[in-house]
């Protein structure tokens, strides 16, 4: 897991590198991308950023819809460096904020400008980058965020019209030379991940069979009487709060900290029994005050785990442990917050490297499973920077890899790995894994799918 230091490092190399016109080719990286996941190899969206990237284009590439829907993507020399557009623009921003400067949550200033609409989000970060309110580590995480969300919705669209089923799109190029991107920005993407992202993503959404639904529709508990006969008053209190139509499936999965993919997943049964629906939403307005709030607990499950959980009351003061599982891969992730959800603890997956250990120095984890195989830094590396934060100096680190060899071994123990995990990820292990290390016993569950059941951090109303 590289450090801040590294990280603004890699983007200042970026910058001289663009301010001497030697821009790195690594469209051959991507062209590999395109043909591992399921995405389109005669990709209109993937030969129009390659144009970009190229020709060094400085200005925006706007993508407009047959439905209304359009998109600007801005880049400076061939660089992303940020997006403006879609139908929910706002909600888009406030959910980077959310997510990667807590401390701005509940800022009741306007924290956008209608210039900031029209000209993208690097603006509005590159101002509060310099009056210090946000770092420039910051600022990269919330525009990058931003973009990979931009770049599924325009991936899914174009693939289902692929499929006869969706908008025909027009890619339109408008070169600028702008005040605005006159000087190198602070913010500097690479297209090669940015693209790995979001092939990825598609790859495990539509594999999952949700292709046709999008992540901006907002679910709302449709049959309230039936879904109090599937899961306890507890449970059914924060979902009404939860799931009350005005949250996208995006806005709920960072207001509960679950992966969108797994959260999706588990309220798939329940949509198709009618007892919950999914609708359009409207975006918010510019001047909505930041009130997003992260706590912990189960959002849903199914009545035999709030049973079990009921028959142990917990006493005052007493909290689940929090596991916490770093690692690129989102299948993975997907799973093991499965096991962990059903074993009784919380979950918490981290896919961003870079948000690792501020993630982890917020939330405080029990136990850390850590992947060795990331595309940034290796498990080795990241265990050997956490062992020299002192708050993690004892907290027990878990390695999983498929390659199980004895070098591997004795590398993990030597940066202060507390275990070693085979891949692929099994619930035996896990579970015994989690039995060794933490003092609470692990509540055994009975058999249920993933539809079924969703253990994840929420948004308590109180």
């Amino acid at each position: 897991m590289p450090s801040s230091k590294s990280l603004l490092r890699e983007d200042n190399k970026l910058s001289e590198e663009i301010e001497m016109g030697c821009l790195p080719q690594q469209l051959s990286k991507i062209r590999f991308l395109l043909s591992t996941f399921m995405v389109s190899s005669s990709s209109n969206l993937w030969k129009n950023l390659e144009t970009c990237t190229n020709n060094q284009f400085t200005g925006h590439l706007q993508i407009a819809a047959t439905s209304g829907e359009t998109w600007s993507l801005h880049f400076f020399l061939g660089r992303a460096i940020g997006d403006s557009g879609g139908v929910h623009q706002v909600r888009r921003w406030r959910r980077q904020i959310s997510r990667y400067c807590h401390h701005l949550e509940k800022d009741n200033e306007n924290l956008f400008s209608t210039n900031d609409m029209q000209s993208g989000n690097y603006r509005h970060v590159e101002r509060l980058v310099k009056s210090q309110r946000i770092t420039r580590e910051q600022a990269l995480a919330v525009i990058q965020g931003s973009m990979i969300e931009v770049l599924f919705d325009i991936v899914r669209l174009e693939e289902l019209t692929n499929l006869g089923q969706g908008n025909v799109l027009v890619y339109t190029r408008h070169p600028v030379m702008s005040p605005a991107t006159s000087n190198t920005p602070l913010v500097l993407l690479k297209l090669e991940y940015l693209w790995g992202e979001v092939a990825q993503t598609w790859n495990a959404w539509s594999t999952q069979g949700l292709a046709e639904r999008s992540p901006n529709l907002a679910p709302r508990i449709n049959l309230p009487e039936e879904l109090q006969k599937t899961v306890s008053a507890q449970a059914y209190r924060k979902l009404v709060y939860t799931l009350n139509g005005e949250r996208t499936l995006r806005d709920v999965a960072v207001k509960v900290e679950q992966d969108l993919l797994l959260l999706t997943r588990s309220l798939i049964s329940y949509c198709r029994k009618g007892i919950i629906i999914f609708t359009e939403i409207g975006d918010l307005s510019s001047d909505t005050d930041m009130v997003t709030e992260i706590r912990r607990g189960p959002l849903l499950s199914n009545s035999r785990s709030d049973a079990s959980s009921q028959s142990k009351p917990t006493t005052s003061g007493e909290k689940k442990q929090l596991i916490a599982y770093i690692d690129d891969n989102q299948l993975d992730s997907q799973t093991m917050g499965l096991i962990i959800g059903q074993s009784g603890y919380d979950y918490i997956s981290i896919r961003e490297p870079m948000q690792a250990l501020s993630t982890l120095l917020k939330h405080r984890p029990s136990l850390i499973f850590l992947d060795l195989v990331m595309p940034i830094a290796n498990g080795y590396e990241v265990c050997a920077q956490f062992r020299r934060v002192s708050l993690f100096k004892d907290t027990p680190i878990i390695i999983l890899t498929s390659s199980d060899g004895v070098v591997d071994r004795v590398r993990a123990k030597m940066v202060g790995s507390s275990g070693f995990l085979p891949k692929p990820i099994s619930n035996e292990k896990v579970v015994e894994v989690l039995r060794k290390y933490l003092p609470t016993p692990v509540h055994e569950t009975t058999t249920e799918t993933p539809t079924d059941s969703l253990q994840t951090n929420n948004l308590a109303h109180t």
